[in-house]
């Protein structure tokens, strides 16, 4: 019992480390100019502004929320034993993200 226990283990540290070296490998980067352009369709007025700091947080969500969503996508091609990370897996997963980041 204690063997099946440890080799649980180290088959999750084993996960987590290919998730760490999978996330490492990931980069997402969006323009903050096309961030405010986006965000400017909501505005209700046409003199509302928005600063810089405020453009580049919006940013970090955005990149936050595309590195969950591919990171889950992943997750659930290797629980199929795909090696591609396709659209449909991103379509599975959104769902999902949209109920985690409301």
């Amino acid at each position: 019992m204690a063997e099946a226990s440890s080799s649980t283990n180290s088959n999750k540290r084993n996960n987590s480390d290919s998730t760490n070296n999978f996330l490492s490998e990931i980069t997402v980067s969006y323009k903050n100019e096309t961030i405010k352009e986006i965000l400017k369709l909501n505005f209700q007025d046409n003199k509302t502004k928005i600063n810089e700091d405020s453009t580049q947080l919006v940013n970090e969500v955005i990149k936050l929320m595309a590195t969950e969503t591919v990171l889950r996508a992943s997750q659930l091609a290797e629980q199929e034993h795909k090696t591609t990370i396709s659209a449909d897996y991103i379509e599975a997963i959104i769902p999902q993200i949209m109920l985690d980041y409301p």
